[in-house]
């Protein structure tokens, strides 16, 4: 018979083991769009090896996907509705998820200008929809994604040197 402590020890470590199988089909994804878009990168392998390493927070993965977009943060967190400010909130709310998923929806709100939870998740159901349906869209997500795996990297190389 199994105690508390150990069947918590087990379910934890069964959410890290998903966490990073998940990792690797995201991270092979970036490496066949990178390709398709003729962008740069190092091979599934050396990813892998670099992933023991820095991850931007919330507020820095905003702030690469607003230097990506070339939106300002303070434009992105205001409550304006324009489409490209909708496209970074949305993507950033999805990559925020997707870096972090220890955190609460609503903080992923607070960190895009105090939104609530609720709409936190339409953020993440309307990125994921549209990644699969609007080819500018994924694109733009692509490169955002891009740029986050590769400050990842170049952190991690600079801890190396």
């Amino acid at each position: 018979m199994r105690t508390k402590d150990q069947r918590k020890v087990d379910e934890l470590y069964e959410t890290v083991r998903v966490l990073f199988d998940e990792l690797g089909v995201k991270l092979e994804q970036l490496r066949i769009h990178a390709a398709a878009f003729g962008m740069p990168m190092v091979s599934r392998e050396e990813r892998e090896k670099n992933l023991t390493t820095w991850i931007p927070n919330p507020t820095e993965i905003l702030k690469i996907v607003c230097d990506t977009l070339t939106q300002r943060v303070d434009d992105v967190i205001s409550k304006a509705r324009y489409a490209e400010l909708v496209t970074a909130r949305t993507i950033a709310a999805k990559l925020i998820r997707d870096h972090w998923a220890v955190i609460t929806l609503q903080e992923i709100g607070n960190v895009l200008g105090g939104r609530d939870h609720a709409t936190v998740i339409h953020m993440q159901r309307d990125g994921e929809n549209r990644i699969n349906t609007d080819e500018d869209f994924r694109k733009k997500f692509d490169r955002c994604e891009f740029e986050l795996s590769n400050k990842i990297l170049i952190n991690k190389n600079k801890d190396n040197v």
